[in-house]
């Protein structure tokens, strides 16, 4: 299960909840008020919030962000590499497994459970013969009359109906079943049965499932009596020779509701179609405005742009049994890099995701900074050696203060991993951010020698590019590149490496383009290195502003 479906499921059963609370509190003033047949409406507020729950936040001029994929070297010497895309979920894979694990098997269990239970009812019915339209007589004497199907539903009588009841009474009972029909119950009840099965952990559900089959039942009586007010003791008498304890089938969800039936009939009381029409309207109101409340609710998604004056900025510090780190950081999303005393300096929207690893010590550290209210960021991290995990911190920091994130040794009790991420102002990461440069000096340096120190023009739209070639066809071994610089939306800019071909060789990054993204209004030089193991080959690709 991944961090978006957990998060999915967490927040549908907490608005699924909210729902049930909130009708089981409406529903018995609207039935006084106006009677069950539009009281019954309100149930549709459960649907509604989970369908709100499935459609995205409100946005305005959301600017996409750049899927990139960037690595830099802290040593200036590294591999650029696939990036990982669920880095600092919510929970760790294992326990998202075995959630998953859980939740799935608990569906499975609520279906084969109700399917068990509708093989059952069927069984208990024994042979059906048509009698009617969508009318069906039961080899049983005791079951029915009653809805069965959900596709194709008819309704079902047991063979001794005409003889156990009078003429009046089957009626007024033939047409109370055809009213489930004509109000498509046995569809909302297979809708139910979904609700059961996806949320079988929340006991309001079933409670609700229940409560809402003997809403059916009632609205249904409601409905038939609604024209037949001198057939109420009749119709009385024929449920008192119902069985309570009735069989019906799965998507009935328990036993008719007779004896609240009855009570119903008795205290009955006339609602004229006007005011049953306006109670509906009411009740189908309220239902789609606290969903429409809800939708509106959740966080509103709007672009900050994407100036590096709306980012936030992270030192990054990287030290293993007290020595500093030589490995790779692996950044993911829209995010620029600066150089600043040679410490990579890692600017970011809205969410930085970062992962370092040393695969000759086998550590791995991944790291989500997501902003949050109040000038504090939230940092999830995963620590692992050798593929293990070791630890999992989580913390909020303020815009002030670092966030360690070590693991000591066990047996020594000294650090034997530290990253630290270091909060620092973005403007001093680029102290003339408000300017605009339409050039840059490219500079693309080949096993530490610089090839090509040249000015490039900045594409002018978004969407143009500027395709960049280098060749050295006097080297010992003659390669040539290539170097595509794109705009972006929101004033962004995109290198990239498009391909590096060595005498009749051409290299790939992984079967990835190497990229990075960066501001038109940089300030400090930003940069990517890597390199082709198999061709012993290093390269670094370097941006660096004209007005310095």
């Amino acid at each position: 299960m991944s961090a978006e479906l957990l998060s999915w499921a967490i927040e549908a059963t907490a608005m699924i909840t909210v729902a049930i609370l909130l009708v089981l509190a409406l529903r018995p003033i609207l039935a006084r008020a106006f009677g069950i047949r539009a009281a019954i409406v309100v149930w549709l507020l459960v649907p509604l919030l989970l369908i709100v729950g499935l459609l995205p936040a409100r946005s305005i001029d959301v600017v996409p962000a750049s899927d990139t994929q960037t690595v830099i070297s802290l040593d200036g010497l590294g591999t650029v590499g696939t990036a990982a895309r669920d880095i600092g979920a919510s929970f760790s894979i294992t326990w998202r497994v075995a959630v998953a694990a859980v939740w799935f098997a608990g569906v499975g269990l609520m279906l084969v459970l109700l399917a068990l239970r509708q093989m059952r009812f069927r069984r208990s019915l024994g042979t059906l013969r048509p009698a009617g339209k969508r009318l069906l007589v039961s080899d049983s004497g005791s079951t029915g009359p009653v809805v069965l199907g959900a596709v194709r539903p008819c309704v079902i009588v047991p063979r001794n109906f005409s003889h156990r009841f009078g003429t009046r009474q089957r009626r007024l009972m033939l047409a109370h079943e055809y009213m489930h029909l004509k109000r498509a119950d046995p569809v909302w009840n297979l809708i139910v049965a979904g609700f059961r099965c996806l949320f079988w952990f929340n006991p309001l559900v079933h409670v609700a499932a229940t409560r809402f089959r003997r809403d059916q039942e009632l609205a249904c009586d409601a409905s038939v009596l609604a024209r037949r007010r001198h057939a109420r003791r009749t119709y009385a008498t024929a449920l008192l020779a119902l069985d309570d304890d009735l069989p019906v089938p799965t998507f009935g969800f328990g036993a008719h509701p007779l004896k609240e039936r009855i009570r119903m009939l008795a205290s009955l009381k006339r609602t004229s179609p006007r005011r049953h029409l306006a109670g509906s309207i009411l009740a189908l109101t309220v239902a789609v405005s606290m969903a429409a409340i809800a939708w509106a609710a959740n966080p509103e998604s709007e672009s900050r742009g994407t100036t590096e004056g709306d980012q936030f900025a992270f030192d990054i510090e990287v030290t293993v049994d007290g020595q500093s780190q030589t490995g790779n950081l692996i950044l993911t999303g829209d995010a620029a890099i600066s150089s600043v005393g040679g410490q990579p300096r890692i600017l970011a929207d809205d969410t930085l995701r970062l992962e370092h690893r040393d695969d000759e010590l086998g550590w791995a550290a991944e790291v989500t900074i997501n902003r949050i209210p109040e000038e504090k960021f939230s940092v999830t991290a995963t620590i692992r050696r050798n593929g293990e995990l070791v630890s999992a911190p989580r913390m909020i920091i303020g815009a002030d203060s670092p966030a360690s994130i070590e693991t000591r040794n066990p047996d020594t009790g000294e650090v034997a991993y530290r990253l630290v991420l270091t909060p620092v102002d973005p403007v001093q990461a680029s102290p003339t951010a408000a300017a605009r440069f339409d050039s840059a000096k490219l500079v693309f340096t080949v096993n530490g020698a610089v090839q090509l120190d040249t000015a490039v023009e900045f594409p002018p739209g978004p969407r143009d590019s500027t395709l960049i070639s280098i060749s050295r066809d006097g080297e010992p071994r003659p390669w040539s590149a290539s170097v595509a610089l794109t705009r972006l939306e929101g004033d962004r800019l995109e290198l990239c490496l498009e391909s590096f071909q060595l005498q009749d060789v051409k290299h790939s990054i992984m079967d990835k383009k190497g990229c990075m993204t960066f501001g038109a209004n940089i300030s400090d030089n930003v940069h990517m290195v890597g390199e082709f193991e198999d061709a012993g080959i290093s390269w670094r690709l370097e941006m660096v502003p004209n007005a310095r």
